[in-house]
């Protein structure tokens, strides 16, 4: 994570606070706080803000990056109903195939422990189709949380399978990733 943290750092000195930039800072937020790090993405998220609202026009981010940003970080912060309110206004008006969306939604609903709301977010999640690399992680965890909120919720053969996708997609990474070896540790259990 301290490794993660200091690319993030280099990565939000490099990425001007400007029009057509903002979807790449707000990415940037959203590594802080995969990273743990809620206090950088509070500050990217404040000055996201901040500097839209100084803005006549600061383009239009199709994703809504900088607003789900804002509300992932209200949800790290303890906020899960307000941002869950957020999200679900943004899902209403926005296009179906957005993989942070969906991303946020299940985070927030996962926080909040709203476990047929994160269901339905990850399944949604799952079923899209990732067009670009950054939301290829999102689509790859997602099969990780399902299995999680599937055992959860006493469905240990449904998370199983996700927890398998996960393995198949993930489980031959080059470095270590902590969410693989609890799954391996699971399914393992489940063995048993």
């Amino acid at each position: 994570m301290a490794r993660s943290v200091e690319l993030l750092d280099r990565a939000r000195k490099l990425t001007p606070l400007a029009p057509g930039w903002i979807w790449l800072r707000s990415l940037v937020g959203m590594g802080y706080l995969a990273a743990g790090d809620l206090e950088a993405a509070n500050q990217i998220s404040e000055e996201l803000n901040r500097w839209a609202s100084e803005q006549e026009d600061f383009g239009f981010d199709a994703l809504r990056r900088r607003e789900i940003l804002a509300a992932s970080v209200l949800a790290a912060n303890g906020n899960g109903g307000q941002a869950l309110e957020i999200l679900r206004e943004i899902r209403e008006v926005e296009q179906q195939d957005n993989a942070f969306l969906q991303w946020a939604l299940a985070e927030a609903a996962l926080r909040g422990e709203e476990w047929d709301e994160a269901v339905q977010a990850l399944e949604d999640l799952l079923e899209l189709r990732w067009v670009f690399y950054e939301t290829l992680v999102p689509w790859v965890r997602g099969h990780y949380n399902l299995g999680m909120v599937l055992d959860q919720l006493g469905k240990p053969a449904e998370a199983e399978i996700q927890y398998n996708r996960f393995l198949e997609i993930w489980g031959d990474a080059d470095s270590p990733i902590p969410e693989v070896e609890r799954t391996r540790q699971r399914l393992s259990q489940k063995s048993l």
